[in-house]
């Protein structure tokens, strides 16, 4: 089985604004958004623990951070814009440098504990329609605050920063909300964060584990702690009404129909890499009313309003610190009417290319409709298999053309030496960009009825050097694919298996016979450089760090299956097929040099 989280680790990542550098990279020739911009003007004061009466009754505190006379340190009474952060760590703890960035800057601060947490009334939950409706009242009460001048804009990271989309879900159209800039988030939370590939994880308890309970919070009874019991082991461990509730792509129609601007960003050594890319895209399509989950393709019209950063970093990294000039340059934009040209953009995606080192604008994800396929083949020797960039037909060895002769068998054990079959590529003599998602199609049998897959891409240096470029994992009975938001380059190439991971959709794998399943991998933004190998390793059990993609310490989350799913996989044995009839195959996104278009502007630290 699993083993258990590390709780001390989960506290230093979720709890933080700032954590050690990531991997190294040249910094950028681009131009930065820097402070030396934005001078400060005012001095600080604060009120703590406000009462905020909710429409039930229940009573939320808040603290306002308010600017004051520089020279007198009396209080100004004139009319400011307020930046409104909500949080279930403390609000005490979670100010962090911005009460001190932003309001000597000319902002009211206001940070609230959300319900159930910290000094609020009322009962925990993991997010909802609930906290939206408090978050809405909140800006309500935060814009008719004496120093305020009716205008509100939402900002936080991570819990707080995803919290900003159930709260714009329920605004009015008079809202005083002009602006939101949610950071470290997600867009999917079955998908990206409490289930991988329909197997549920340990994310929500981990995340409870460093919360702030609440002053009358029930944390063994209360809604969060319902969902954690039936994500386990209910319901709630396939995607149905609650997950679909959550799921923040489906509150941007209603979002962009207020014209609230949003920009948002995660880094690519997230929780989820890239997780804020499902928002951007969702939103663009909602603005052009086009479908929420198709990719954004050459030519669809894009807006400025709606922005995405994804950088060389980790969860929370740098958000309290070099990415608070371009929060500012938002919130002026928006909420003061400065013309700082933020919005003034074309190309609303700012993504990393590691490798390069180098900041890539762009209006298209993926970034072009091109793919390239590596067909498996297995090789002479157990587990020691290679990734063929030409034709099917050469992927088994010439003795062994019949499928029973062209396999590799798998058991349902835990990730290691022995339980893991493994395939690289020729040494590269070009550089590779991978600029999007992928996927690994697999053709197999298995002796139980449910499988359990993983696979995770890997890029090799000349030296031995290993560095995790993406992995994605795939419970076998969720392998039906949803049409609508499945993608395919431009010649028909799988690169986005999207899975319904519904009850009703869930169906066993028949025993002895040859099933195709697909796992979709994390969205990635790499150049591979010649000289290096690609190498795919494909196993079951996923292992505990299997979501790790920092060379820091981060949540390990590990995979849980329910015990329905663990019955159902408990001495599974699986013969993987390749070759003509059978291709397994690993398909990425990919782009050549001429369609990456380099940014003029820094977006935050390459290193």
């Amino acid at each position: 089985m699993k083993s258990t989280l590390i709780l001390a680790t989960a506290i230093a990542l979720l709890a933080a604004f700032s954590t050690a550098a990531c991997a190294a990279g040249a910094p950028s020739p681009a131009r930065g958004i820097t402070s030396e911009q934005y001078p400060q003007q005012y001095g600080l004061g604060v009120e703590r623990d406000l009462p905020v009466p909710m429409d039930d009754g229940i009573v939320l505190r808040a603290d306002e951070y308010f600017p004051k006379d520089p020279n007198t340190e009396r209080r100004l009474f004139r009319h400011f814009p307020v930046l409104l952060e909500q949080t279930p760590y403390g609000k005490d703890h979670a100010v962090g440098k911005l009460a001190d960035y932003f309001v000597r800057r000319g902002y009211i601060l206001v940070i609230a504990d959300l319900r159930g947490f910290g000094k609020s009334q009322g009962q925990a939950a993991w997010f909802g329609a609930r906290m939206g409706r408090d978050g809405a009242e909140l800006a309500d009460w935060a814009s008719r605050l004496e120093e305020a001048d009716g205008k509100v804009g939402l900002m936080g990271c991570s819990f707080p920063g995803v919290a900003q989309f159930f709260s714009a879900n329920n605004l009015s159209p008079k809202s005083p909300v002009k602006a939101m800039a949610p950071f470290c988030v997600d867009s999917n939370f079955y998908r990206d964060l409490t289930a991988f590939g329909g197997i549920p994880t340990q994310f929500a308890l981990a995340v409870r584990a460093v919360t702030a309970p609440g002053v009358n919070d029930d944390p063994a009874r209360d809604p969060y702690a319902q969902m954690i019991v039936s994500a386990a082991t209910g319901d709630d461990a396939y995607y149905g009404d609650y997950w679909e509730a959550l799921n923040t792509t489906t509150f941007m129609p209603k979002i962009v129909s207020l014209g609230i601007p949003v920009l948002s960003e995660s880094g690519w050594h997230d929780l989820f890499p890239g997780g804020n890319i499902d928002v951007e895209v969702a939103a663009q399509n909602a603005l052009a009313h086009r479908p929420l989950a198709q990719p954004l393709s050459p030519g669809a019209p894009v807006s400025g309003r709606y922005q995405a950063i994804v950088g060389n970093w980790t969860h929370a990294e740098h958000t309290g610190d070099t990415l608070l000039p371009i929060l500012l340059s938002w919130f002026d934009t928006w909420l003061k009417d400065k013309k700082t040209g933020i919005a003034a953009t074309d190309k609303p995606l700012h993504l990393y290319l590691l490798g390069a080192n180098r900041w890539v604008d762009s209006a298209t994800y993926p970034i072009t409709d091109g793919a390239i396929t590596f067909h498996l083949s297995p090789g002479l020797i157990f587990g020691a298999g290679s990734l063929r960039s030409e034709g099917v037909g050469s992927v088994c060895p010439e003795t062994s053309q019949d499928a029973a002769g062209c396999s590799q068998v798998l058991r349902w054990a835990p990730d290691g030496p022995g339980a893991t079959l493994t395939f690289d590529s020729e040494k590269l003599t070009a550089p590779l960009n991978i600029t999007g998602p992928g996927d690994v199609t697999l053709y197999l049998q298995s002796t139980r009825p449910d499988v359990e897959l993983s696979a995770t891409l890997l890029d090799v240096d000349p030296s031995g050097h290993v560095v995790k470029v993406t992995n994605g994992a795939q419970l076998g009975s969720q392998r039906a694919l949803n049409p609508d938001a499945t993608w395919y380059s431009s010649d028909g190439t799988l690169i986005r298996p999207s899975h319904f991971f519904t009850k009703e959709k869930s169906s066993p794998v028949p025993m002895g016979e040859t099933v195709r399943i697909d796992l979709e991998l994390l969205p990635s933004m790499i150049q591979i450089q010649p000289g290096h190998q690609l190498r795919l390793v494909v196993a079951s059990q996923p292992a505990d760090d299997f979501r790790q993609y920092s060379p820091t310490s981060e949540l390990p989350n590990p995979v849980t299956p329910t015990p329905t799913e663990f019955s159902n996989l408990v001495g599974g044995i699986y013969t993987i097929y390749f070759g003509s009839a059978t291709p397994s195959a690993l398909n990425l996104s990919t782009a050549s040099e001429k369609d990456l278009l380099f940014s003029a502007t820094n977006w935050g630290p390459g290193t």
